[in-house]
């Protein structure tokens, strides 16, 4: 509720108007003496109201006293009281104003209605009459300002409830608001807040609207109630479980079961508890979870069940050691589904055994070893085998599939047996094959299987032509030429022997092959080789008889050179010539006639053959002039070149003309000039058949360069070279240089 406002505290300043017109100056003491009365009236203004003059008096109206007669502020619940304290405040500049009028007529504001105040002269004041003040409406309450703190919601809160909190809230007396208002409101829960819309009806105290916030209401954890949640017993039924939880509960928390739901459920099994998570649900009252646990499922032992021994068989596998284990323990069919099996299988020599092993959290425990006897053995000799094989064998393998096939009727025999020695069959010698019992197989002891021997072929089936003997004719070329002749028994030479008397000219040899014993073949036989026929050299055809004449063989007449020209002609056609012929006699050829050879047979060859050597021909000029050039006895050239000269510059410019271009064999020319009438051969010289090949040192192998000129030449000194050089087709030939050297 507002608090009534002190009037002193309000203040509107109505200020007293002073008369505006200036008071007259009255010269007649008359007039003066008139207006007096009226002055003092109204110089009273700042000192009070002063009336009466000579002792008689005069009542002032008030309505000429310049009240502050404008209308003042009205509030709730304001009284006469009240207004006249307003009024006689915007007045106070007219002293003891309130001992001369008091209140007449009062009607006080109200929030849509203006109050009204009159004043009036009291009795025996010197005053009269009265005025009128208006006193103002007071102003609407707009609830948007009054206070909005949040409203904490709560459990079954209804509007009232929200209402009152909101007044409680308030600093002011409002207890007059609900009438003048309408409530719109929305219920909190415990998953959202709720609201409380107070709107002002028309016409009242209040205006506007306000809506305050209403928060939602607070869960309770469920961690925080004192609930039953060990359980003794085993569930393995969520819903069961849950409904126990409710009706253990329901006394302390009888709205629990609209409050809760079943969560992840763990049911009880073998060994392990069982357990069930509650949890609020999304909009109730409570919030988190809790869980509920319970008793785990009691569980059997292994080892108080029978764990007699089982008698090992053959091929046993893990079900037919486990059912053998089942008869001897009856009401327990649902064993296989709760264990694990680990069969180590008997042996026909060792025994086994079959672990069982509870799977973890089932309706059994612990772990039991079932020993199962070992399956025992039979002795091979006592199975009445087959042990003679017909055929002949040099595989093992091959013998050990025979055995086992031939006794086929005995099934597992495979598996059981291996191979032990062997003995393959030979050639005329039957071979044999021990048979034993594997270590830990069905079968004990060795038998041994006998197989024929192998059959051997005489070699006096063979073809036994005449081989035709060559000259060096080997024992190894002896037997292939007879190979050739067999290509059936191209494995012969590791079975036999063989002697080898070689043919020779005039002489004939043989091969002498002889089986080995107890191998693939038997017997000897004796090859012929004919004697190694001679050639004729007349039957040579493609033998080149003639040969070019040389100068060196007309001159000299040797007769070595002349056979040994012959031989390389004929190298490539038949290079066994050489020690296979002899010179009968030779003439030298010459300008005049052809030269002969006359060659005989020896060895491999006979008969007798002509050789023919050419004419010489007369020297050509070419050879002629370059024999006279290159003779050192005859001929010198030479030249000078600075020390510091490029090799390459003075060859370019000396010796191939380069320095007198309108004559490129200016010094060719200057060097064999001296020696024209001397050799007259020069004259017929053809200069552009001259070609300079470079300068050598005397070895005519090391060329002269630019290194050697930089660290040996001296001034005035020279060296001895040799020109290479070429004439026409004649190549490579050498003449002596003097190289001399200048500043």
């Amino acid at each position: 509720m507002k608090k009534k406002q002190n009037p002193n505290l309000i203040k509107n300043e109505f200020m007293w108007e002073e008369p505006k017109k200036k008071t007259k100056l009255y010269k007649n003491w008359k007039l003066y003496a008139i207006a007096l009365p009226v002055i003092a009236i109204a110089a009273g203004t700042g000192s009070g109201i002063y009336y009466g003059v000579n002792g008689h008096s005069k009542k002032v109206d008030l309505s000429t006293l310049h009240l502050n007669t404008q209308s003042i502020a009205g509030f709730e619940g304001m009284s006469k009281v009240d207004a006249f304290e307003m009024f006689l405040k915007n007045n106070e500049n007219i002293s003891n104003l309130e001992t001369k009028v008091e209140v007449g007529d009062f009607s006080p504001p109200s929030y849509n209605s203006n109050g009204n105040l009159t004043i009036k002269a009291k009795a025996n004041s010197g005053c009269k009459g009265e005025v009128a003040v208006m006193i103002d409406t007071f102003g609407q309450v707009n609830l948007n300002n009054l206070i909005k703190t949040n409203l904490i919601g709560f459990e079954n809160m209804n509007q009232d409830d929200a209402f009152s909190e909101f007044l409680s809230n308030q600093n002011q007396n409002l207890s007059d608001l609900r009438e003048s208002v309408t409530l719109d409101f929305s219920k909190p829960s415990y998953t959202g807040g709720g609201s409380l819309t107070i709107t002002a009806k028309p016409n009242t105290k209040y205006t506007g609207e306000i809506k305050i916030t209403i928060t939602a209401i607070e869960q309770t954890a469920l961690t925080g109630l004192d609930l039953n949640l060990e359980f003794n017993e085993v569930y393995t039924d969520q819903q069961v479980a849950f409904d126990t939880f409710l009706a253990s509960n329901q006394e302390q928390y009888p709205d629990l079961s609209d409050n809760v739901q079943p969560g992840e459920f763990t049911p009880s099994n073998w060994g392990t508890a069982g357990s069930l998570i509650i949890n609020a649900t999304s909009e109730g009252k409570y919030q988190g979870n809790v869980t509920m646990k319970f008793a785990r499922m009691a569980q059997t032992a292994l080892s108080t069940l029978n764990t007699t021994t089982i008698t090992g068989l053959e091929d046993m596998n893990q079900d037919d050691a486990f059912n053998a284990f089942l008869k001897n323990n009856e009401g327990i069919d649902d064993l296989g589904a709760n264990v694990d099996l680990t069969l180590n299988k008997p042996t026909n020599t060792t025994p086994g055994s079959l672990t069982i092993k509870a799977k973890p959290n089932t309706k059994y425990t612990g772990e039991i070893t079932i020993i199962i006897t070992a399956i025992g053995q039979a002795v091979l000799t006592d199975l009445h085998l087959n042990l003679e094989l017909s055929e002949a064998y040099t595989n093992q393998d091959d013998a050990f599939n025979a055995f086992l096939e031939l006794n086929k009727n005995v099934v597992d025999l495979r598996g059981n047996v291996r191979p032990g020695e062997f003995v393959p069959s030979g050639y005329g010698v039957p071979g044999s094959l021990e048979i034993i019992a594997t270590n830990d197989g069905k079968y004990v002891g060795m038998v041994k299987v006998v197989f024929g021997a192998r059959q051997q072929k005489s070699l006096s089936t063979l073809v036994q032509t005449n081989l035709v003997g060559t000259k060096g004719m080997s024992q190894d070329d002896a037997f292939e030429a007879f190979l050739k002749n067999n290509p059936e028994v191209i494995d012969l030479k590791e079975y036999v022997l063989i002697t080898f008397d070689e043919p020779d000219y005039d002489k004939e040899g043989s091969l002498t092959i002889t089986a080995k014993p107890n191998t693939k073949y038997t017997g000897t036989i004796i090859i012929k080789i004919s004697g190694v026929v001679r050639i004729d050299l007349n039957d040579l055809n493609e033998l080149n008889k003639n040969i070019p004449g040389t100068k060196e063989i007309s001159d000299s007449g040797n007769t070595e050179l002349a056979l040994t020209m012959f031989l390389d002609a004929n190298k490539d056609q038949y290079p066994d010539l050489s020690g296979n012929v002899t010179v009968n006699s030779f003439s030298p050829p010459t300008t005049a006639k052809e030269g002969t050879l006359n060659i005989g047979g020896t060895n491999k060859y006979t008969g007798s053959i002509v050789v023919t050597f050419s004419k010489i021909p007369a020297p050509e000029k070419d050879q002629q002039i370059v024999d006279v050039i290159s003779d050192p006895d005859k001929i010198n050239f030479g030249a000078t070149m600075g020390v510091n000269q490029k090799l390459q510059d003075f060859i370019d410019g000396v010796i191939n003309g380069g320095e007198h271009s309108e004559e490129p064999h200016w010094y060719l020319k200057g060097q064999l000039l001296p020696y024209l009438e001397k050799f007259l051969v020069l004259k017929e010289i053809d200069y552009d058949k001259f070609k300079f090949l470079g300068l050598f040192f005397l070895d005519e192998t090391t060329p002269l360069t630019d290194e050697y000129i930089k660290d040996n030449a001296k001034v005035d000194e020279s060296i001895e070279l040799r020109v290479k050089f070429s004439y026409g087709t004649i190549q490579e030939k050498f003449v002596n240089f003097s190289l001399s050297f200048k500043a």
